[in-house]
């Protein structure tokens, strides 16, 4: 289900166009569970609101990280769930 809801969201639109000089930063966010998606995230003043979904049929855990402040939080999913996380 994660594949097919990748191949067919549409592209984020661009309002730019860089060059591609410089470096590329690393990901923000870490997810240790291949099964968790994250559709979305939000920074309020520090505080990180994570859209997440369990694609897998069974229960699944995974540790999500916000690499840059070190904030981690351990989560446990029931199979398919649909999850908003607040972080911070």
């Amino acid at each position: 289900e994660k594949q097919a809801q990748i191949f067919n969201e549409a592209p984020f639109l661009m309002s730019f166009f860089p060059s591609g000089d410089g470096e590329k930063s690393d990901s923000v966010i870490k997810i240790d569970n291949p099964d968790i998606m994250l559709s979305s995230i939000r920074n309020d003043n520090g505080k990180f609101t994570l859209h997440l979904h369990n694609f897998a049929d069974k229960e699944s855990t995974a540790t999500v990280e916000i690499i840059p402040t070190g904030k981690k939080m351990e989560l446990t999913f029931g199979k398919y769930e649909l999850k908003f996380v607040e972080i911070g």
